[in-house]
């Protein structure tokens, strides 16, 4: 089978390629390709690479107790694998986050051995309790994701990825309907693999007989696998009593975005969610280890749609969705021919708001922000340059009027407003709306073309 096509490869290219290049940190959810990535980027770009994983070898913990000089460790790491290890190769620590000194040994590999290759990786680096362990302004860092729409395209259909790549953004004209109905059909398959790469490959692989639900469902088996091994995660990162919070947090943020009936997803509910608990402090720990392990991807609610946006947020009033689109299917049980039939309606509310969330959050890496003001709600506000922009996100194919959004307008007269939906592209110039589909979020969050940026 051959091997999915990311994204990330050019930004290790870069990386190589600088004259003062510092360790690598790459992180990440479990699952979503790093350990893949940095051995196809190391086999491909270097004599050799060694691959030193904290968590199968624990053993290797004790080389770092001992030394951080990082010429003995080459030396004893060297030894290990009864191999030379020289500056022509690739060292890669993966699940460093199992041996904190590792961590801290980057600092000196940056100082005082600069010119060894060296990429570090982990699922739950932002749970390290030794901050003192993180090498800041010692390290770059690189975050992986689950592949976006367009990576995902690249892969199964790349001549509609390329033509709809080539089309400039901001026009009034519709792009060509088929290349838009083809974009429309991945889309609804999109929304039913998510973006894993293990549920990716195992859809490729059954997709020989051009049965997509048979490749759906033998994709579905993955996604709950993948489900089960991050509910084990909890305990074994956060124990017993923990964890049994955490996955009740990890479960109500699914099923309180399934419950959404119309097409806003509403601020997350803290009642009931923990039992005899209530509150915002209730779930508060268990939400940040989410957070932090990238499970979930929070937006905060801004109550005014001014400079600096985040001023106008409040720490417990956000919306929660789920770091992958087809994780959350699984975890809802959506029968996958309801998701390739559209017997949800085109894109249901839930569905296409997760989905544009997951594909910001792949491009800013930061948290997320909604307007709300009075009765209006704008799904998400990103900024262009100084200004703010809204993006209303619209499931149905029907063109209908976004009130939020022109509430929003006639209020504080944004310069450029989008509108995301199932239809073709469009412009309506008396309120400086661009319709366009679903599957060109990304596209309006190129910093190249359009000087779109997340909100500081």
């Amino acid at each position: 089978m051959a091997e999915l096509k990311r994204n990330i490869s050019k930004h290790f290219l870069r990386w190589k390629s600088k004259n003062e290049r510092r360790p690598l940190i790459v992180w990440g959810a479990r699952q979503v390709g790093k350990s893949t990535s940095i051995a196809q980027f190391g086999n491909a770009q270097f004599r050799s690479l060694h691959t030193f994983n904290f968590q199968k070898e624990p053993s290797l913990k004790a080389i770092f107790h001992e030394d951080l000089n990082p010429s003995h460790l080459v030396q004893s790491l060297s030894l290990i694998r009864r191999r030379e290890i020289t500056e022509q190769d690739l060292i890669f620590f993966d699940e460093i986050q199992e041996c904190p000194e590792a961590l801290t040994s980057l600092k000196y590999f940056a100082e005082n051995l600069p010119s060894q290759p060296l990429i570090a990786a982990g699922s739950h680096l932002g749970l390290v309790k030794n901050e003192a362990a993180f090498p800041v302004g010692k390290v770059e860092f690189l975050s992986l994701h689950p592949l976006t729409f367009f990576e995902f395209l690249e892969n199964f259909e790349p001549e509609t990825a390329d033509f709809l790549k080539a089309q400039e953004l901001l026009l009034p004209d519709p792009v060509s309907e088929f290349y838009h109905q083809r974009a429309l059909h991945w889309l609804r398959i999109y929304l039913c693999t998510g973006g894993m790469p293990e549920v990716l490959n195992s859809f490729k692989s059954n997709s020989e007989g051009d049965d997509e639900r048979k490749s759906a469902m033998a994709a579905r088996e993955i996604q709950l696998r993948l489900v089960e091994s991050y509910q084990s995660d909890f305990s074994k990162h956060a124990g017993t009593v923990n964890a049994n919070h955490i996955l009740r947090v990890f479960d109500n943020v699914a099923l309180q975005l399934g419950r959404a009936q119309d097409e806003t997803v509403k601020k997350l509910k803290f009642s009931n969610v923990i039992p005899k608990k209530k509150g915002f402090e209730a779930i508060e720990g268990p939400l940040t280890w989410l957070e932090k392990s990238r499970l979930i991807i929070k937006a905060s609610i801004a109550n005014r749609f001014e400079q600096p946006i985040r001023a106008f947020t409040a720490q417990n009033y956000f919306k929660a969705y789920l770091f992958d689109v087809g994780i959350l299917n699984a975890m809802l049980n959506v029968p996958v021919e309801s998701l390739l039939l559209e017997q949800l309606g085109q894109f249901k509310g839930y569905l296409a708001e997760n989905f544009v969330a997951q594909e910001l959050y792949s491009v800013f890496d930061k948290p997320l922000i909604s307007w709300s003001e009075r009765e209006s709600e704008v799904e998400f506000i990103i900024s262009r340059g100084s200004q703010l922009c809204p993006i209303e996100v619209k499931a149905s194919k029907r063109s209908r009027q976004a009130k939020s959004l022109d509430a929003l307008i006639a209020r504080y007269h944004p310069e450029t407003s989008f509108k995301l939906t199932g239809q073709n592209r469009g412009y309506l110039k008396e309120r400086k709306i661009y319709t366009l589909p679903l599957y060109w979020v990304s596209k309006i969050c190129e910093p190249n073309s359009t000087n779109l940026s997340s909100v500081e």
